[in-house]
C-alpha cells in the first residue's frame, strides 16, 4: 500500500451532526442531496449518516471502472445493500464472489429472449423509467415522429416481432438516454472488504463506497449539454457513452449488470411501440417548466399525459 496515500478523513465533505449524521438531510433532499454534495465537492466526497456510518462517494467513469472492475472483489454489494437482506435475502444482487456467480450462472438462461413467460421482475425501476421517457417524448414531437417513421420502415403494418426490436436504432438511443437521464437506481452501494486507493486518498475498510449513475451521466466532459433529452447522442459518429468504458450505468456494470437488462429494454421498447402505433400525447408540466435536477422528484407531484387516438 502506498505510504504516501491521504487519509480519507481529508476527503471533501462533511459527517454531519453526531451518531445521525446527516441522515435527516438526506431524507428531506433524496437526489438532491447527492447533487448538492457533488457541487460543494467535486468527483470524489465523504458522508455520514445512521444507516450507512463513514460513506464515500465517487464519481466518473474512472469510479465506476473501479467498482466494477478493478477493485470488485474487494467490495462487497452484499454489505452494500444490507437494508434489501430483509426483503429478498436470497436475491442475487445480495450475494458476492463466486456464490454471485454461480447463482448468475443458473438464473442467466432464463432471461435469453428465446425463453423469457417469467412472471416477475423489476418492474419498479422499468416502470419508472417508462414514465419518464414517456414524458421526455411527450415534450418532443419530432421525436415521436422519428420513431413511427422508423416503425413504419422497418415493420410496416406488421405486429412487433422479435426480429423488429432489433431493428429501431433510433428507438434504442431513445431508451439509452432515458437511463442516462433518469437511471433506475441514482446510486449504487459497496462496502470496502480492504483498504482502497482512489484519487491519492485511502478508503479504509468498512467503509461504504457509493457510485452514482445519476451524477455520472450528467458531466459535461462526458455529455454535450448534458441536461437535455438528445438521443442522437448515442448514434455514429458521436457516441459519447462509448469515448471512456463506464460512462452509461443506469443498469450497473461487470459482473453486476443487471440480469434483467435485456427483459427490461425489450419490455420498454414493445411499450413505446405500442403507444406510438395507437396513440399521440403531450405531457404537463413540461421540460422548461421543471429545473432538470428537480425531475426525479416531480414523480410525486402527478405529471399528466394526454394521450389523443390516431387510429
Amino acid at each position: 500500500m502506498n505510504n504516501k496515500l491521504k487519509s480519507a478523513e481529508l476527503i471533501p465533505g462533511s459527517y454531519g451532526l453526531p451518531i445521525i449524521g446527516e441522515l435527516i438531510d438526506f431524507l428531506v433532499k433524496r437526489e438532491e442531496f447527492y447533487w448538492q454534495k457533488h457541487q460543494d465537492n467535486g468527483n470524489i466526497f465523504k458522508t455520514s449518516s445512521l444507516i450507512f456510518g463513514k460513506t464515500v462517494c465517487l464519481v466518473g467513469p474512472e469510479a465506476n471502472r473501479l467498482v466494477f472492475k478493478d477493485a470488485a472483489d474487494r467490495l462487497s454489494s452484499r454489505l452494500g445493500n444490507k437494508l434489501l437482506a430483509t426483503i429478498s435475502p436470497d436475491s442475487v444482487l445480495l450475494k458476492d464472489g463466486e456464490a454471485h456467480r454461480t447463482n448468475r450462472r443458473l438464473i442467466l438462461p432464463v432471461f435469453h429472449q428465446q425463453a423469457i413467460a417469467f412472471l416477475f421482475a423489476g418492474h419498479d425501476t422499468t416502470s419508472t423509467l417508462m414514465s419518464w421517457l414517456l414524458f421526455e417524448l411527450g415534450n418532443c414531437p419530432q421525436w415521436r415522429q422519428r420513431l413511427r417513421d422508423e416503425q413504419q420502415q422497418v415493420m410496416g403494418n406488421e405486429p412487433i416481432s422479435m426480429t423488429h426490436l432489433r431493428q429501431l436504432p433510433h428507438m434504442t438511443n431513445v431508451i439509452k438516454e432515458g437511463e442516462r437521464l433518469y437511471p433506475p437506481a441514482f446510486l449504487i452501494a459497496r462496502v470496502a472488504l480492504e483498504d482502497i486507493e482512489y484519487a491519492g486518498y485511502l478508503i479504509p475498510a468498512g467503509w461504504f463506497v457509493f457510485i452514482s449513475p445519476m451524477l455520472t451521466h450528467r458531466l459535461p466532459e462526458i455529455y454535450q449539454n448534458p441536461d437535455a433529452f438528445d438521443p442522437d447522442r448515442f448514434a455514429p459518429p458521436r457516441e459519447e457513452d462509448k469515448k471512456q468504458p463506464y460512462s452509461l450505468i443506469g443498469f450497473g456494470g461487470g459482473a453486476h449488470t443487471c440480469i434483467g437488462v435485456e427483459l427490461a429494454q425489450m419490455e420498454m421498447k414493445i411499450i413505446l411501440s405500442t403507444l406510438l402505433q395507437k396513440y399521440d400525447w403531450t405531457v404537463t408540466p413540461t421540460t422548461a417548466e421543471i429545473a432538470p435536477v428537480r425531475r426525479p422528484f416531480t414523480m410525486q407531484k402527478q405529471l399528466k399525459a394526454t394521450f389523443v387516438s390516431i387510429d
